[in-house]
């Protein structure tokens, strides 16, 4: 309710002759305990926002009101970046001592969550200030916000989106949104790093990140200036870290014996700064890649201890005579790996798969009447494998051409070696880098199919060697469904397309595409 200048004019006197000021008053009503003034109280708070806008708009108490509110806001938002950069919210790195295990658990989303959750008034701060100008120009102004690149990078998204069958209402405002958040986070963790130098999760991520795609130190180093980053040193460190934790990971995996080697080629091309006729060197370096994985599906050490056994029914063991060895097996023995059931439609088992492909290629690709039938359309399990999610460890990248034969005997004892497994006779080694005896067991390698190749001719060239470790005797090599796939397109094609007599029958492979393609 308003009052009338008469009514001010009163009360003012009244105040007057009683010598008490108008503030002394109201901080007086304020601190009181005595119920007579909690009405009045009630009655300020209801109307506090009016008051503080009144005041506010009043030229001689705008200046310190807005004194008093910033100072207040900056209190506040001072005490929030010294909440959020203690210990106990786990934003602390230790690049001397940090795990691989942090960096896999690191997420920026996490990240965002916690700082919304623990200081919600800086979080809502710097969304405001990054969306100033939506705010101040309303939704005409949010296509403003963007470049051409990220318009670009939005089609592309909102391509995926498309295709995955997600799309969300508006994807590029989805896309800004996500691009804010990511922004307040490497704002708010800057400020949090420059609060206290060991919250540093962020800038740790970032360093290793940089190390990683073989950023240049000047970069770095401008960017741990600014407190995207940790320094070069820092980042060394950390690297330092994880070699050694990855050291005794592989020495962990390698020694339980119940892990396969998977390796192969890549090439590093050193380009020279400046080229010239005298230093005219081939700059691409072959190199080997390697990974150890778990075997999983309940594989005991005591499945793999059959080395000798194979070896003694092996054809490139030539002290067993060939008359002894049993027949071999061929591509028509896997056809009996399944005997055939009785089925309720009465197909064999080569006639039920090609009745499943044939409703799989209606319900996937052909009219759209059969894509209502796609959930209700599965394959048949026959011999299922449990889906387990894979544990490895990639290991140190080895500076062997694996192309040869020779590359291959490098690849696969250096494998061993980070592994911690060998023929401790063979080996020079100290007591803490003590080797595991490799004995009975049999260690299974993957590879494309020309390490295949190269692991044959290995295998036989070394098979007069008297150890089964200088043989390779426990050397199993498995390679991956992937190449196997490319060997059966290749012997597809070596069939029936690569020949010309091949494609003349009415029966042949070419005939019946072209009943489908013509």
């Amino acid at each position: 309710m308003t009052i009338t200048r008469a009514q001010v004019i009163c009360i003012l006197q009244t105040l007057t002759e009683l010598n008490v000021s108008v503030s002394a008053f109201v901080i007086s009503l304020l601190e009181s305990p005595h119920e007579f003034s909690q009405f009045p109280v009630n009655d300020l708070a209801a109307h506090f926002t009016t008051v503080l806008a009144t005041s506010l708009a009043h030229p001689s108490l705008n200046s310190s009101i807005i004194l008093w509110a910033s100072t207040l806001c900056t209190e506040r938002l001072k005490q929030s970046v010294v909440l959020l950069s203690k210990e106990e919210h786990g934003w602390h790195f230790s690049t001397t001592n940090v795990l691989a295990e942090q960096l896999e658990e690191f997420r920026l989303e996490d990240m965002a969550k916690d700082i919304e959750h623990v200081t919600p008034d800086l979080w809502h701060l710097l969304d405001a200030l990054l969306l100033a100008n939506q705010r101040l120009a309303g939704p005409a102004a949010e296509h403003d916000i963007a470049n051409e690149d990220e318009e670009q990078y939005w089609a592309e998204v909102e391509d995926v989106e498309e295709r995955s069958g997600e799309v969300p209402l508006d994807v590029p405002t989805s896309c800004r949104m996500a691009l804010v958040k990511i922004k307040k986070v490497v704002i708010i963790s800057i400020l949090m790093q420059s609060t206290n130098q060991k919250c540093n999760a962020f800038e740790s991520v970032i360093g290793i990140f940089l190390h990683s795609c073989n950023t240049p130190e000047k970069v770095i180093r401008a960017l741990a200036s600014m407190g995207i980053s940790i320094s070069v040193r820092a980042i060394n460190m950390a690297i330092h870290s994880l070699s050694r934790e990855t050291y005794y990971t592989l020495r962990e995996m390698g020694q339980s014996l119940r892990v396969g080697y998977a390796y192969d080629n890549f090439d590093i091309d050193f380009k020279m700064l400046t080229p010239t006729i005298e230093k005219a060197i081939d700059t691409l370096m072959h190199m080997t890649s390697g990974d150890l994985i778990y075997l999983e599906h309940g594989v005991t050490t005591k499945d793999l201890q059959c080395s000798t056994y194979l070896w003694n029914l092996s054809r490139l063991n030539h002290t067993i005579l060939t008359h002894l060895l049993g027949p071999t097996c061929g591509c028509g023995d896997l056809l009996q790996l399944h005997a055939e059931q009785p089925h309720s439609s009465n197909l064999s088992w080569h006639q039920h798969w090609n009745a499943f492909k044939f409703m799989t290629d209606l319900v996937k690709h052909d009219p759209p009447y059969f894509s209502r039938f796609n959930n209700s359309l599965h394959p048949e399990t026959v011999d299922q494998i449990p889906v387990m999610k894979m544990r490895h460890a990639p290991a140190r990248a080895m500076d062997i051409n694996q192309s040869k034969v020779s590359g291959n005997i490098e690849a696969i004892t250096d494998l061993l070696c980070q592994g911690g497994v060998g023929e401790p006779s063979e080996a020079l080694h100290s007591q803490e880098d003590a080797m595991v005896d490799i004995g009975e067991y049999v260690i299974i390698f993957h590879g494309d199919l020309g390490t295949a190749e190269q692991v044959q001719m290995l295998k036989e060239r070394h098979s007069i060697e008297a150890t089964p470790w200088r043989c390779f005797q426990y050397v199993v090599f498995v390679m991956g469904l992937f190449h196997l796939k490319m060997a059966c397109a290749d012997a597809i094609w070596c069939i029936f397309i690569e020949p010309k007599a091949a494609r003349d029958d009415a029966t042949s492979l070419m005939h019946f595409v072209a009943l489908n393609r013509p």
